[in-house]
């Protein structure tokens, strides 16, 4: 025959400190966790630009050397040149109404939409 049962049970304060210890671990997780998104996010945008400037440099090249000037014009040129050759196809050839008036209706990408800030949301 066995003795009494000494069973032990976690109490009501060790799992209160277990609790506490992963919402300090939560804390400092989280600032991290936002410096990590903030600096992609730069990254992102970094690169970005370099593929613009690069896509500039290449459409300069076409065009003897000349840099064109900065017009909605230019950035439909630019597309081909910045891994946006479907968008400017279909600019180029619309199916149905006429060639777009402005960046909404062409549905450009936010970073190559020079009319566009883009914040960090």
């Amino acid at each position: 025959m066995r003795g009494p049962s000494t069973r032990r049970g976690i109490t009501l304060v060790e799992t209160l400190v277990a609790i506490a210890i992963i919402g300090i671990l939560i804390a400092l997780l989280v600032p991290a966790v936002q410096k990590v998104r903030e600096s992609a996010l730069l990254l992102a945008s970094e690169n970005n630009l370099r593929q613009i400037g690069l896509g500039l440099h290449d459409l300069a090249q076409t065009r003897r050397g000349r840099l064109p000037s900065i017009s909605d014009e230019t950035f439909v040129e630019l597309l081909p040149y910045v891994e946006q050759g479907a968008l400017y196809r279909s600019y180029r050839n619309p199916i149905g109404k006429g060639k777009p008036t402005n960046f909404e209706e062409m549905q450009i990408p936010t970073y190559l939409n020079p009319w566009t800030v883009r914040t960090g949301e």
